[in-house]
């Protein structure tokens, strides 16, 4: 049985790196709930059965991961690298990422290219930890939920922002705050020529319950998107014990516009057994009290995950439903919907949808590992970047239309080499995340053929003990 061990002071690892790829299907092997009281990206577990591409037991650590896709004829290549370094309880981390410019926005949120290549630094923090305390400051995605394929709250695979977090392990509980910048936004003033900067800005605090005989986990808090011309961080908002709502109860909040947009959450995941579990995610957007023609903004997921193993061969699944409401996300502040660089912040494929999906990893031989991902999508209109006109469609269908309906399929089976990962499949899933200037389009599927090289070097910062 694969077991999950943290220790202090080891370092995080990228989550394109195979390694996460193990962790994941380690954890519905096994169903370590001692995870969610790790930061995230996750920290290196040395635990993990898996041998492929083992991480050297050294203080600094440097990873080389270039890729190259062909797919319709249509190149995609990546070069990637990440790097880290710990000194007991510290640890430092950067991650950039180059990409041919045509997948620079779907990838990483960026227009910027040149010599038709865009890149960005996805990841670039320092972070401490120790068993009772972890505070992290930099450039990180953040996962908040139970969804390893997308949270509905925050799901991670975003292009990720600044932030600060801290978090408290006390007894059974677990307390966050967070508070970081998103992308900016910029409306024209007096005309076309005078443009005026939204800065956008976004919080958050949760107190997660893990008990001691790890049979489940429960999480519940709040995040709060706050924008504005002049705006600046709001220290009311990383009051860890102060609901967001009372700030409009006190006369703090920004109400012309309204350019406060928050959500309530809660999550959980129940174990029936070490190798199976089931998990649910729900956010409250908004909520009508009073009888009126304005609909609830709701959103929820459950799902099922879990493995065996057939004839000594490790088989992982997992299922999930998602309803997201029409105008969950969308809000009528200035840029207040729950979005980065144009890319959902929470549920991948955004607001006004339902879909269905099926994950299947089987390993065939200890280094050849066959994946089959199937998603029943129906998405409506409505998407992150339309206005906002809820009032009056309380008795609407759902999704609104007009609905397009995707059937999404990626089929692939992976040969893992000493240097890198070969990979040959089919695939009609859109690039990056769906909601790209809140259009999706029907994706063509295709043949694929992936190369990716990976080559690591990890050293010791004691000069007396450097070893390469």
């Amino acid at each position: 049985m694969c077991v999950i061990t943290l220790q202090a002071g080891v370092f995080p690892i990228s989550t394109a790196d195979p390694h996460y790829l193990f962790l994941k299907q380690a954890f519905r092997m096994n169903h370590d709930l001692e995870v969610y009281k790790l930061a995230f990206p996750s920290a290196n577990y040395r635990e993990l059965d898996i041998q492929l591409f083992p991480l050297a037991d050294r203080q600094a650590y440097l990873r080389f991961m270039p890729s190259y896709r062909i797919s319709s004829g249509l190149p995609d290549y990546q070069f990637r690298l990440w790097s880290t370094s710990s000194w007991q309880s510290f640890s430092l981390f950067i991650e950039p990422v180059i990409v041919n410019s045509v997948n620079g926005n779907e990838l990483l949120g960026t227009d910027y290219s040149r010599a038709g290549m865009s890149g960005r630094i996805v990841n670039s923090f320092l972070r401490y930890e120790n068993n009772l305390i972890n505070i992290q400051f930099g450039r990180s995605p953040v996962w908040w939920g139970q969804s390893w394929e997308s949270s509905i709250i925050q799901s991670g695979h975003f292009p990720p922002y600044d932030n600060f977090s801290t978090r408290f392990n006390i007894g059974d509980f677990q307390m966050e705050l967070l508070s970081g910048q998103l992308s900016s936004e910029y409306i024209s003033v007096d005309g076309d020529n005078n443009e005026k900067r939204i800065k956008r800005y976004i919080a958050g605090h949760r107190v997660t319950w893990l008990p001691r005989h790890d049979k489940w986990v429960l999480s519940i808090g709040e995040q709060i998107i706050y924008t504005g011309q002049d705006r600046s961080l709001e220290l009311f908002y990383l009051n860890p014990a102060i609901p967001y709502f009372f700030t409009a109860l006190e006369g703090d909040e920004m109400t012309d516009p309204d350019n406060d947009n928050s959500i309530i959450f809660i999550n959980g995941r129940y174990l029936f057994k070490p190798n199976l579990s089931a998990y649910f995610e729900f956010i409250l957007d908004e909520y009508q009290v009073d009888k009126n023609t304005t609909p609830h903004a709701l959103g929820y997921n459950i799902g099922l995950d879990g493995g065996t193993t057939l004839k000594g061969k490790d088989l992982s699944f997992e299922f999930e439903y998602t309803n997201i409401d029409s105008w969950t996300y969308i809000h009528h502040g200035q840029y207040t919907a729950w979005q980065n660089r144009g890319h959902p912040i929470g549920y991948r494929y955004g607001a006004d949808c339902q879909s269905l999906m099926a994950l299947i990893d089987f390993w065939l031989k200890p280094d050849w590992l066959i994946s089959t991902k199937y998603t029943y999508l129906e998405k409506g209109a409505n998407n992150l970047m339309t206005e906002w006109d809820s009032p009056g469609t309380k008795d609407a269908p759902f999704p609104s239309p007009p609905v397009t309906r995707h059937s999404l399929l990626v089929t692939s089976m992976k040969w893992f080499l000493k240097y890198g990962i070969l990979e040959i499949g089919y695939s009609n899933y859109p690039v990056g995340n769906a909601e790209i200037d809140g259009v999706i389009d029907k994706p063509k599927g295709s043949l694929f053929f992936k190369a990716q090289l990976i080559w690591d070097l990890g050293y010791n910062l004691d000069y007396n003990q450097a070893e390469f």
